[in-house]
């Protein structure tokens, strides 16, 4: 017996060194693999093919031999096939009761997997205290896994103490080289909510667990280098982490990756790969990629016929797992009834589901819906709610129609002071529509001071981002006066612009000035309106 022992001593001694083949060689002898725990080593080297040619089913004999002869490891190791069904149907019965028995020999492993058991409700009713109680038993034993899983419990707490100390949990794990642990940490350091903010601690998590090929150590690091987190912003070298482990199959590495080819993020914009990546991650039923192949087929990109009930089925998929943007997608097509029949109530149902994330752009389009109306009277109160969220980050939209609001004493009482200041926060911004409201409102309002001066101004910004309708008051006020000095053929200019821009009034405009004024300045406003027009053209605008 002692013999025996020694051997196994000396051939795990080896196995530590690397030398696979000699120590399976030393434990093959059949007096050597009578015992359970040279079975277990065969059963390990077979398993993975190392010393030896891979043997799934020969391991898994020898597993289940050690098991039932009282190896904690092997017993450990059974429950792991039954429970992901290598080589055995999955039997999660005979799983719990092979980490029940690792388990009464403070088998940390197995005592984590039980916990796993009861979080998931796999054979045993679902009972978080439960499996609580076995990470936390773990964590005592000295497992590393064990101190991940409780420690990930600790930080969920709202006692700083007992967030302290799940982050110390963390802490250990990763120092001791758990790739999981680490890319848990690293998170924590990236939104810093229960953490002080800190990128290069992130960063070198990250990077610590892609150096032991950890995909999600790759895909997390290629998202510091995409975003400059701890280091100098570089979508090049972030592309090509996510190439590796979309390569390697993961899902959110390929999410990433396609949308950088959607968007020419840090490489040539390219739809046929992203359409290529984006269907690699649908199929491991990735979310965000679910929702951009939906964008694919709303546009018609990379030879796919334009498809919006494809389109509008890809995001009701992604919607119901949560994708926040594809939750404003379905509602904009319910809104709209793109794909879809029109449908207020479900856009009203998808946008809210959004905008209850943050999404800015869902609570603005909320809050228009609400203001017209779901199912018939307009419902000022929520209107006003949602697009104030939506202004107080910035959006301008938002901004307008609340200063429109305010103007109107809709869901809120008549104030003109306040409707200048909102709308004017948007005009900043360069929305048209409300450079255009300001100017008339400052111009024309009844119970507060005109300021032609800045009313023309205003008008001026709108008629040069081709408004056709401040085009045409631009033009009345060169002509009559109103905040600028009198100037014929700069009337005429914008005149002939507001027609080519589609408005009615222009050609009206443009008559009267034909009749009035000079050839000379007829000639010089024609000469500055194509000269306008030269410059939008180079420029891009239209």
């Amino acid at each position: 017996m002692e013999k025996i022992e020694e051997t196994i001593q000396k051939a795990a001694e080896f196995i530590d060194i690397g030398e696979h083949s000699t120590a399976f060689s030393m434990l093959i002898d059949p007096v050597t693999l009578s015992n359970p725990k040279a079975q277990y080593l065969v059963a390990l080297m077979l398993e993975t093919g190392t010393g030896t040619a891979q043997d799934i089913e020969r391991a898994r004999e020898l597993y289940l031999s050690s098991a039932q002869l009282g190896n904690s490891e092997a017993q450990a190791r059974i429950g792991g096939f039954y429970i992901f069904g290598q080589g055995v149907e999955v039997d999660y019965e005979k799983a719990a009761f092979w980490f029940d028995k690792a388990a009464k020999q403070e088998n940390t492993t197995a005592i984590n997997d039980l916990g796993n058991m009861f979080k998931a409700g796999l054979f045993f009713e679902k009972n978080e205290e439960k499996a609580i109680s076995l990470y936390k038993l773990a964590a005592e034993l000295g497992s590393e896994t064990g101190k991940l899983n409780y420690g990930r419990h600790l930080t969920k707490s709202e006692d700083p103490r007992v967030i302290s100390n799940g982050i110390a949990l963390l802490e250990q794990a990763a120092a001791s080289g758990l790739t999981e642990a680490q890319t848990t940490l690293a998170l924590h350091y990236i939104d810093g909510n229960i953490v002080d903010r800190d990128y290069a601690k992130a960063f070198n998590l990250f990077q610590t667990a892609a150096t032991s090929g950890d995909l999600a150590g790759i895909v997390g690091l290629g998202m510091n280098y995409l975003e400059g987190y701890g280091c100098q912003k570089d979508p090049e070298r972030a592309n090509e982490l996510f190439k590796v482990a979309a390569e390697r199959g993961a899902a959110q590495a390929q999410f990433n990756l396609a949308w950088s080819y959607h968007y020419g993020l840090g490489v040539d914009r390219d739809l046929e790969a992203a359409l290529k990546w984006y269907t690699a991650a649908t199929e491991q039923g990735n979310p965000g990629a679910i929702r951009g192949l939906g964008e694919m087929h709303e546009i018609g990109a990379a030879g796919l016929e334009r498809n919006l009930v494809k389109a509008a089925q890809l995001y009701e998929q992604a919607a119901e797992m949560g994708d926040l943007v594809a939750q404003f997608n379905l509602g904009v097509f319910y809104e709209h009834g793109e794909g879809v029949p029109v449908n207020r109530r479900l856009a009203k149902t998808y946008l809210e589901r959004a905008a209850n994330q943050g999404h800015n752009s869902a609570q603005l389009n909320l809050g228009l819906l609400y203001q017209t109306g779901i199912d018939g009277d307009p419902d000022y109160i929520q209107a006003i709610y949602w697009l104030q969220l939506a202004a107080e980050s910035g959006n301008p939209k938002a901004q307008g129609a609340i200063g429109l609001m305010y103007l109107n004493g809709q869901g809120v009482e008549k104030n003109v002071t306040k409707a200048i200041y909102h709308l004017e926060l948007s005009a900043t911004q360069g929305e048209v529509h409300c450079q255009y409201n300001l100017a008339l409102l400052l111009r024309d309002v009844n119970d507060g001071p005109v300021n032609e001066e800045k009313s023309a101004f205003w008008l001026r910004q709108a008629a040069e981002r081709g408004l056709g309708a401040a085009q045409v008051d631009l033009a009345v006020n060169y002509l009559k006066g109103g905040g600028v000095e009198l100037d014929q053929a700069e009337a005429y200019k914008w005149a002939l612009l507001s027609v080519s821009s589609g408005d009615e009034r222009g050609g009206r405009i443009c008559k009267h000035c034909e009749e009035i004024l000079q050839k000379a300045d007829l000639d010089v406003g024609r000469s500055r309106a194509e000269a306008f027009s030269l410059s939008r053209t180079k420029l891009g605008t239209s």
